[in-house]
């Protein structure tokens, strides 16, 4: 069985962009099974930005674990322009080389500028070059398992599912009780300064994602629907009485809160989306009389949302 081929990670011929969440493990060993401190997190972060400067993805929500991270990225089909790759390289080395609009790094730059490996390839090469270099011990090689693992959000339900889910790792691993208490994810810095780190790329795709769920259609409107969904999980699962989850726990009580599951869907699966979304994905890579027996997982479905899984798209990359 070959590689997964990265194409299905690129925006398609009717697609202005594609969702992407990408995820990645570290590969320290037993003795430092937890090598990320807050330093380490923090740093992360920084460089997971900085590197931005020079690509036309858009982060819209990022968290950095102990031994892995997550990020939520939208990959756009169009670049920006030559003269924006100029401010941007000339931002990026802080005034320390002024490129041109006709030089070939900043031709080259803008060809990369919506490459998600060659994105890929600067955080995580970045970071652990960096990572090497402030260790205490000789330390040399990949700090990473893999390249990168990546799953498509194919619509507005797995993309917003998929966001709640990574910024509830932290409940998850029972480091805090509330998302908005961590300081090493976007929504956790939104929360505790007031200030989204990619305010302008989250307003506009989740404005879009959650128009009918929104009581106002800006930055007010999301983070009291993030405060509210996220409230319900967590004092859901912790064993809220009525008056605290409302009616919610009843449907709680009858079915674990998959959110809140160490569930595989999230960073194993190649596509996530409802039925037509995951039909439409398959014709496209099977045809459509092997895309109709194919048989899709159920990665989340509670609240009247229904997510789906397709975790088998690998094929022979020569």
């Amino acid at each position: 069985m070959g590689r997964v081929s990265r194409g299905l990670f690129k925006p398609g011929v009717d697609e202005e962009g594609v969702y992407l969440h990408v995820y990645n493990h570290c590969v320290e060993g037993v003795s430092r099974e937890f090598p990320f401190g807050d330093i380490e997190k923090q740093k992360f972060l920084m460089h997971l930005k900085r590197t931005l400067t020079l690509y036309s993805i858009e982060c819209l929500s990022a968290v950095v674990m102990s031994n892995h991270y997550h990020l939520i990225l939208y990959v756009p089909k169009e670049t920006f322009s030559i003269e924006e790759m100029v401010a941007r390289i000339t931002k990026y080395k802080k005034g320390k080389l002024l490129p041109t609009v006709h030089d070939f790094y900043t031709q080259r730059r803008l060809e990369l500028s919506n490459d998600l490996s060659s994105f890929m390839k600067e955080v995580q090469q970045g970071f652990t070059c960096w990572y090497n270099k402030t260790r205490d011990y000789r330390r040399r090689g990949t700090l990473w398992e893999q390249r990168f693992k990546c799953s498509k959000l194919a619509d507005s339900q797995a993309l917003v599912t998929c966001i709640k889910y990574i910024d509830l790792n932290p409940v998850r691993g029972e480091i805090v009780n509330d998302p908005a208490d961590y300081s090493f994810s976007t929504y956790g810095i939104w929360q505790k300064s007031g200030r989204h780190p990619y305010r302008k790329s989250f307003e506009k795709h989740m404005i879009s994602a959650l128009r009918v769920y929104l009581k106002k259609e800006n930055m007010s409107g999301l983070q009291s629907y993030f405060r509210e969904r996220f409230a319900a999980i967590c004092t859901r699962e912790s064993g809220g009485d009525n008056l605290e989850v409302n009616l919610a726990v009843k449907s709680a009580n009858k079915k674990k809160n998959i959110l809140l599951t160490r569930s595989r869907f999230w960073i194993d699966s190649m596509v996530l989306g409802s039925r037509v979304a995951l039909k439409t994905h398959a014709k496209n890579f099977w045809g459509e009389e092997r895309a109709e027996k194919k048989k899709f997982g159920k990665a989340y479905d509670m609240d009247g949302i229904e997510v789906l899984s397709m975790r088998q798209l690998m094929i022979d990359v020569n």
